[in-house]
């Protein structure tokens, strides 16, 4: 490892701290707005290995908020390009890449995983399957439509009562009979603006969202 890449998160982290981050397996599931800065976050942070996961191809719609892509990558899939801009970053780490819905992966090999997925079935599957495995984990609520970035908190679900999208989850975890009191998400309390159905967002949010998740990610592993 080129510790000179990481000589600053060492001085702050300690040793220990930052030596357990490099034995640690991270499952990402979503590359977006919010997953994206949560992936290269985690790399710069001292993360070496990685399990990420999303179905789709960079739109031109993602440039203006997504942090992983650029225009000449329109196309091509985000788990790949993903890869590619981690290795630039550390040419040490090991990636496993999905390009499939995360329903699809049975099992999971990991020490921490991070949902940032929109679709809420999906997010449900990937909630009780950390919980029936006692993998740690963390869930991001909705980041669309909403413009302040200094609303956006980490705590319990069950303390997300502004978030339309954590009350679906919360509903759904509730009918399969699973404590989500004890499910750590970042939501922000801002009411979200209406557009009808459609769904707009700003780099400051969803990005503030990612390091939001990074940190609390990083916070748990250098300490287990």
């Amino acid at each position: 490892m080129n510790k000179e890449i990481f000589s600053r998160n060492i001085a702050l982290l300690g040793e220990d701290g930052f030596n357990a981050l490099q034995n640690k397996t991270v499952f990402i599931a979503g590359l977006g707005g919010v997953g994206g800065t949560t992936f290269e976050a985690l790399v710069r942070g001292g993360i070496k290995n990685f399990i990420i996961v999303d179905r789709d191809i960079v739109d031109p719609s993602n440039l203006n908020r997504q942090l992983l892509y650029v225009a000449e990558d329109i196309g091509k899939d985000k788990v790949e390009i993903a890869k590619k801009r981690a290795l630039m970053i550390n040419d040490e780490v090991n990636i496993v890449t999905y390009k499939e819905d995360v329903k699809n992966i049975k099992e999971i090999n990991a020490d921490f995983v991070i949902d940032c997925i929109d679709d809420v079935s999906a997010k449900i599957y990937l909630i009780q399957y950390a919980l029936n495995h006692n993998i740690p984990f963390v869930t991001s609520m909705g980041m669309a439509n909403k413009v302040d970035p200094s609303r956006i908190k980490v705590s319990s679900l069950n303390k997300s009562t502004t978030d339309p999208l954590a009350k679906k989850v919360r509903y759904e975890l509730k009918n399969l009979g699973l404590d989500y009191s004890s499910v750590m998400c970042v939501y922000s309390d801002e009411a979200p603006f209406k557009d009808g159905n459609k769904l707009h967002s700003l780099m400051t949010v969803t990005s503030t969202a990612g390091l939001y998740l990074a940190n609390y990610t990083l916070n748990v592993l250098k300490s287990n």
